[in-house]
């Protein structure tokens, strides 16, 4: 009888491992056939789908993908890297990562690097992530990159370990990315922790450091302000060692301009405006929305051992043009406009617009410092940008392409954008953005690598966003795919890829029927503030 049993486990076990052999290459013929699909968005479908069986055979597949990928190379790269660690995250998936990661070691890897390497600390400890953190031999981007992994745990040892990277910075001047990484830490960590104030000390001097770059400080600055809730990002070491002390009185201390737009205050010094210009921005504002764009809310973060000021009416706000806003673009220009004239000379800045299309304003081809011409020459093309009609619709740019106008902050620099790889281009850490606002009324509808593509049956066509109706299932032989960043999974883990390194600060307003869950989550990344115009 019990042999007879065994018989029958034994039959079940291999009819079973037969009908998932059938899965996989029912699976493996479907992603082969996405594969040679002219539109980026199919290929990722396919490619996900494939992931999505958490089946280890899924992960030399994409690492193919990754080694000979195609055009966009970047993004294709980043979107496998993505796909596979967001689901081959088990145990029996931890040697077809590592085979992976351990093929690709230039600085452009270490999106790569980061999310595999989080997924082997889970399974096999950090020992040997720390063991590449303090190889003097590997790339320094790639090592900024294990350090990133495994920052956030709490992990004998890691205190110990950031201490011993900053008396032992190499000498390639991206030695100040790891350092930064190292920062990324400190924020993680308990102050409580002896291991601490080491660390911390010999952060807060580079403060003091001339030969130190301005971003580095400023990530520095940012992260003891984070840590100790403080009024300032105080740019000098005194203030932080007096805290690091026990001592709360404050010092004197340099500090970095504090750029204002709709109500939200940052600290930074090279700052690139994000704003919607889809068609849905022309939709008239509420009574609501228009009384508290009236008064928004100035003071933006608790002072050191205080409560958050009260609101303070702004004049500057009382003497806009309030007759002739009447629209949610309206009023996004006008307080643009006025963000704008309260810059210093000392500060940077940049306008990225999107509707389907994302792009610099003309004015502003790259981050340029603020003079009366360049502000006069940016608010100028902001004042001749009108409304026209589409099939009889007020209509300004189009769709929601919110991930574009990210990616062109990003990309920025003295001169147009960087045109790959830019979250490790060391120009984007030297001219680029530290401190972003996005302002957005609705949820992305449009990316990048936008296609003509025949339509699948489950495909629809139609914009809800800007009142087009969607059409029937299979109406149409061949669809315009937006680009894969539509989806909000691909579009939030590609934010957190841009500002890995770069960690600038990312403000976010939204308006109308903006997502509030979406905006939040894009300022969490950006350890930024989110406001929600006409809403409590």
């Amino acid at each position: 009888m019990r042999r007879f049993a065994f018989i029958c486990l034994a039959l079940l076990a291999l009819t079973a491992a037969i009908r998932a052999d059938d899965a996989w290459d029912k699976q493996l013929a479907d992603y082969k056939a996405s594969q040679k699909r002219p539109s980026l968005w199919k290929r990722t479908q396919g490619r996900e789908a494939l992931a999505l069986t958490r089946d280890p055979r899924a992960i030399p597949i994409l690492a193919a993908d990754y080694k000979s990928a195609e055009k966009p190379r970047d993004q294709v790269q980043f979107l496998c890297a993505a796909l596979a660690t967001r689901y081959c995250d088990t145990k029996d998936c931890v040697d077809a990562l590592e085979t992976w990661r351990g093929a690709h070691s230039r600085a452009e890897d270490a999106w790569l690097w980061y999310r595999t390497l989080r997924i082997y600390a889970n399974w096999r400890g950090a020992e040997d992530v720390k063991a590449i953190i303090r190889n003097p031999e590997l790339d320094v981007v790639l090592r900024a990159a294990a350090l990133e992994a495994i920052a956030a745990r709490q992990e004998a040892g890691l205190l110990e370990l950031v201490n011993e990277l900053l008396l032992s910075l190499p000498a390639d001047k991206r030695r100040w990315m790891l350092a930064e990484s190292c920062m990324s830490v400190l924020t993680r960590q308990p102050v409580t922790d002896k291991a601490f104030k080491p660390p911390a000390e010999q952060l807060a001097r580079v403060l003091d450091m001339d030969t130190a770059p301005e971003h580095t400080k400023l990530v520095i600055a940012r992260g003891f302000r984070r840590i100790f809730n403080a009024e300032h990002a105080y740019m000098a070491a005194a203030p932080w060692l007096k805290k690091l002390e026990g001592d709360n009185n404050r010092a004197p201390s340099r500090t970095l301009a504090q750029p204002t737009f709709l109500g939200l205050q940052a600290e930074g010094n090279r700052i690139c405006y994000v704003i919607d210009l889809s068609d849905s921005m022309l939709t008239p504002l509420t009574e609501n929305e228009k009384r508290d764009l009236r008064n928004p809310v100035t003071g933006h973060r608790k002072h050191d051992g205080g409560d958050e000021p009260a609101p303070r009416p702004d004049p500057d706000v009382a003497a806009l043009p309030w007759d002739s806003i009447t629209t949610r673009f309206d009023a996004a220009r006008e307080f643009l406009k006025l963000s704008l004239r309260k810059l210093t000379t000392e500060q940077y800045f940049a306008v990225a617009a999107f509707g389907t299309q994302a792009a610099l304003l003309e004015a502003c081809p790259g981050m340029q410092q603020v003079n009366e011409k360049r502000i006069a020459k940016a608010i100028e093309e902001l004042d001749a940008i009108k409304p026209g009609l589409v099939k009889g619709k007020p209509a300004l740019r189009g769709m929601t392409n919110l991930h574009g106008g990210l990616q062109r902050a990003f990309q920025c620099k003295s001169k147009g954008l960087i045109k790959s790889y830019e979250y490790v281009d060391w120009l984007g850490f030297e001219q680029g953005a530290d401190t972003i606002f996005l302002l957005s009324d609705g949820k992305q509808s449009w990316s990048d690598w936008d296609c003509i593509d025949k339509a699948d049956d489950s495909d629809v066509s139609g914009d809800p966003e800007s009142g087009g109706k969607l059409g029937e299932k299979g109406e149409h032989p061949e669809l315009h795919f937006y680009g894969p960043y539509v989806d909000q999974r691909h579009m939030l883990e590609d934010i957190e890829r841009m500002n890995l390194f770069r960690k600038a600060e990312i403000h976010c307003i939204g308006i109308g029927e903006a997502e509030e869950a979406t905006l939040r989550a894009i300022a969490g990344i950006g350890n930024g503030q989110l406001r929600l115009v006409g809403r409590k």
